[in-house]
């Protein structure tokens, strides 16, 4: 078990305790900015438009 230190670095694991909601979760704002999920190279398309 990995207990779990409030802004811990650590992202969690299954493993992890203590205080999960306290620690970073990367993803974030971003997660929210998703609309779609595309192969890599159409977004490399989209972006060299």
């Amino acid at each position: 078990m990995l207990d779990a230190e409030r802004f811990d670095p650590q992202p969690p694991t299954p493993d992890s305790t203590g205080a999960i909601d306290a620690r970073p979760f990367y993803a974030a704002q971003a997660a929210g900015a998703v609309k779609a999920i595309q192969p890599a190279a159409e977004i490399v398309a989209e972006l060299l438009g």
